[in-house]
């Protein structure tokens, strides 16, 4: 049985991040906009709820309690912060994240216990990744407190990376460089060296 995961707000993020989610997580979306509910993006979602997401009872209703992770992203700090309260206080989940939709609220989603991604940083991270010629691929541990973070570049970033994870305050489990020669990659194989030509 797939883990469940609620989404609050069908906009193009939520849309977007349910299709995303929908092969490995029970995804759930709520959104008071019926029109949004019927998005092309959320074909593969399992569950549609149209109410909103700052009363609680609607939460309950959407299966909030039994979430494994609520994630707000309406477009607003406001109503996103009283949906991640809700869920902490009322609903006693434990994960909680949001799209921060300006840096200035960032205390208040830590305060609230809230994982929050600033959606200006995050376009930024993309952009300069894409002009800068390096592809970032991640994959985040959701409640568990792991992100993996796959880097392919030209030359090695391993200390860029350090000081990415010191500078943030992260801890960096493993740093390692991926590159094997046919050898190398023939001998972890067999455990033998390949023959001289």
């Amino acid at each position: 049985m797939k883990p469940c995961i609620l989404i609050a707000g069908a906009g193009e993020t939520g849309a977007y991040l349910a299709r995303r989610l929908s092969e490995n997580w029970e995804v759930v979306v709520v959104d008071p906009d019926a029109a949004a509910l019927e998005n092309d993006l959320l074909a593969a979602c399992q569950t549609r709820h149209r109410g909103d997401a700052t009363s609680a009872l609607v939460l309950r209703k959407a299966g909030a309690a039994e979430a494994h992770a609520v994630v707000a992203c309406t477009g607003s700090d406001e109503v996103n912060l009283e949906v991640c309260r809700l869920a902490r206080q009322e609903l006693s989940v434990e994960n909680r994240y949001a799209v921060m939709e300006s840096l200035e609220r960032e205390a208040t989603y830590l305060e609230v216990g809230v994982d929050a991604v600033d959606r200006s940083q995050a376009s930024a991270v993309l952009l300069e990744s894409r002009i800068e010629g390096r592809k970032v691929a991640t994959s985040i541990g959701l409640g568990e407190g792991e992100i993996q973070v796959e880097v392919v570049a030209d030359r090695d970033v391993r200390a860029e990376l350090f000081r990415l994870t010191v500078n943030r305050g992260l801890v960096a489990l493993e740093l390692r460089r991926e590159r094997n020669s046919l050898e190398e990659v023939f001998r972890s194989l067999t455990g033998q060296r390949p023959a001289d030509p």
